[in-house]
């Protein structure tokens, strides 16, 4: 055998492969190449720039098999540990990288504690080698959710977790940034997702690096890093080549003709199949756990110290303008989620909010974003006439006139009180506007303050409502709300229980019999008794009585059955006479039960509220650009219009008017236009205004 000291590596695989298999046996073998290993670390304390190849192959030897021998390997641990903390600058780069591995592997065998090693792999993001940093990390990652798996080790969690959140202060920014990126991967995996976990990301949106600034606003709004995101994808497309490839290889070794198919291998290929699949929802587990963790901006602890801290940074920050709109978005989400009052946010908005930024699509996004009925209507409407002013105007063009009516609607949607009725009756006016877009935006404000307020409407703004409805329907003033008394729709269910609601058209019938008993005194001393009892009951059922699960159900189906019914009263078409139809036939069944009604009801709410959504504008239809302006028209549908097909060309006039100039200048008609004299001119005008009088004549 080859001497200790000249190794090759092919010695080292047979003799690992002898000590995993017997490692009583070569116990001594193991001892001489760790004492040798042990000489080599010594005498790298003396040249730590010295690059060994045989010191290499020795540390990555010991540290395969140091499984079999851990009361041996304590001390060369500790050696390799200490190494790596003083000397991590001046070793050679294929030394250090082999102690690193070594130290995963020692750690993967219970001989260090992740406590001991993590502030050494700390240290490693201040190195200048991204392979490295990148190694430290995963481990750390990993480690970290290994522990979590096994059983959560409360107080050793929470030591890790204070020292993880300790470096995000640390004066090396790449430190820093790399402990902000594996808080943010342990709150993602489930792991660390409190609000203790937060409020430490919180504290990075103010650090003066930029990439870790950058990092923990990403975290707020939701997004992750792009290099993530493609390693991920790339590893998820070859795991998934992986197990088809292993799921074919089972499938074509099964269904081989020279093969004998017995229900023994038929269950062996079973099972493989079973574990393929197991191997690849395991390998899915950090995208599942990722996508059910909650928002991050609803668990901080004080977020309105930390909206204005942050907003603060935002008004003197020399970033560039991305990073400052990422600090916009963060403040406003937080506003929103907590309804905090952050009144100097609204002018400061007001300055970027012009056609000629870049952004202007998520500006008006993050500013309909930062309201909420608890903000003042006062400090909100300079902002929406700067909108108005800046956006829509005669000389506006038509995709900023799109952007800036849909900016307000969605600024009115969430604060109503901010419109005034001579702003909003002249918005209005674009409704007849040449361009479906502009109308359909118009249309929008218009359909929202038709619900909320119809008084501040023309008369012919305000589509079919009654004098009653209109009544009703009114802005109640700032800060006040309307609190229910008792269970909304509890009459409803009153009604049902006396028998005045009943499967069928028993409606009509007890019409005529309140119409027939009206004119009697009697009659109207028994309908205010009636009212009375109604009241009793109601107060007992919504704050006496307990309800049973059957009871609300019922509750529910009543009161859908009220909104369908009222919304096919009014609608018109096949479809509201099939549907209607549906609901007659089914009430007229004996046999249909309460879930049946229950089921179709709800099937035709879902349809209703698709339609009416169809015709309110979310915050994503802001972009003012052609192509969302055109994928909204196509889905609220504008007049019918034909479609020219693309096996027919067009005619000769049309084609005329997309020529340049230069090719139609020497053209028949343009030289006959060029040789007519003044009095042939004169003629011809004469001639076509006594033709318009004779068609005037005729009535046309």
């Amino acid at each position: 055998p080859a001497s200790p000291l000249h190794f090759t590596m092919s010695d080292f695989y047979d003799l690992e492969r002898n000590i995993k298999s017997d490692p009583k046996s070569y116990a001594e073998d193991f001892l001489l190449q760790l004492h040798h290993l042990k000489t080599s670390l010594n005498l790298l304390h003396h040249s730590p720039s010295n690059a060994s190849p045989e010191l290499c192959k020795l540390v990555l030897f010991v540290a395969s098999v140091a499984f079999f021998y851990k009361e041996h390997c304590q001390d060369i641990a500790d050696d390799l540990m200490n190494i790596l903390e003083k000397y991590v600058e001046l070793l050679d780069a294929d030394v250090r990288k082999r102690i690193v591995d070594a130290l995963i592997r020692l750690r993967q065998a219970r001989i260090i504690q992740s406590s001991q090693l993590l502030p050494i792999f700390f240290k490693l993001f201040a190195v200048q080698d991204k392979n490295l940093r990148k190694t430290a990390y995963e481990h750390i990652v990993g480690d970290l959710s290994n522990l979590f798996k096994k059983g959560r080790d409360a107080a050793n969690m929470r030591s890790l977790q204070n020292y993880v959140s300790a470096m995000l202060k640390d004066v090396n920014p790449t430190a820093a940034r790399y402990a902000t990126k594996i808080l943010i991967r342990m709150y993602r995996k489930s792991i660390w997702n409190d609000s203790r976990t937060v409020t430490y990301i919180s504290q990075a949106c103010f650090s003066k690096d930029t990439r870790t600034c950058v990092t923990a606003l990403q975290f707020f709004l939701g997004t992750s890093d792009e290099q993530e995101d493609k390693e991920r994808l790339k590893r998820e497309e070859e795991e998934e080549a992986n197990v088809e490839a292993v799921k074919h290889q089972i499938m074509m070794n099964y269904k081989n003709k020279h093969s004998r198919k017995t229900k023994r291998k038929k269950s062996r290929v079973t099972r493989a199949l079973v574990n393929a699949n197991k191997l690849n929802r395991t390998n899915r587990y950090e995208d599942i756990t990722e996508g059910a963790s909650r928002r991050a901006i609803d668990l901080l602890n004080d977020p309105q110290r930390f909206a204005t801290k942050l907003f603060n940074k935002l008004k003197s920050s020399p970033e560039r303008f991305e990073v400052r709109l990422m600090m916009m978005d963060v403040v406003a989400k937080c506003i929103d989620a907590h309804k905090l009052v952050l009144l100097n946010f609204y002018p400061y908005m007001q300055k970027y909010l012009r056609p000629a930024q870049v952004y202007v699509p998520r500006l008006l996004v993050i500013c309909a974003t930062a309201v909420h009925d608890q903000v003042p209507d006062d400090d909100i409407y300079p902002m929406m006439m700067t909108v108005a002013n800046n956006f829509i105007h005669s000389k506006s063009p038509v995709n900023h006139i799109v952007a800036g009516l849909n900016g307000i609607r969605a600024i009115c949607a969430r604060q109503p009180l901010v419109m005034r009725k001579n702003v909003l009756r002249d918005l209005a006016q674009y409704k007849k506007s040449k361009d479906k877009h502009v109308q359909s935006a118009a249309k929008g404000l218009i359909h929202l303050y038709r619900d909320l307020d119809p008084k501040m409407l023309a008369k012919k703004d305000r589509g079919r409502l009654t004098k009653e409805e209109v009544e009703e329907r009114q802005l109640k003033e700032f800060g006040s709300k309307e609190v229910p008394e008792g269970i909304p729709g509890i009459d409803l269910l009153f009604q049902y229980k006396e028998g005045l609601l009943k499967k069928g058209n028993d409606e009509e019938k007890v019409e005529e019999e309140n119409h027939v008993d009206a004119d009697t005194e009697e009659s109207i001393a028994a309908q205010l008794e009636k009212e009375k009892q109604k009241k009793e009951l109601i107060t007992r059922l919504s704050s006496g009585e307990f309800l049973s699960q059957e009871d609300f159900k019922l509750l529910k189906t009543l009161q859908l059955k009220q909104k369908v019914d009222k919304v096919l009263h009014h609608k018109k078409g096949a479809e509201a006479t099939e549907a209607k139809r549906k609901l007659k036939r089914l009430r007229d069944n004996e046999n249909a039960t309460l879930e049946d009604e229950l089921d179709l009801l709800e099937e035709m709410e879902d349809e209703i509220e698709s339609e009416s959504s169809d015709e309110d504008i979310e915050l994503n239809d802001i972009d003012p650009t052609e192509a969302a302006a055109a994928a909204l028209e196509e889905k609220k549908g504008g007049k019918w219009r034909r479609v020219r097909r693309e096996d027919i060309s067009s005619s000769n006039r049309a084609k005329l008017k997309g020529k340049n100039a230069q090719m139609i200048k020497y053209g028949r008609g343009v030289k006959r236009k060029m040789r007519t004299s003044q009095v042939e001119k004169v003629l011809k005008r004469k001639k076509n205004e006594k033709k318009d009088i004779k068609w005037k004549l005729k009535g046309y």
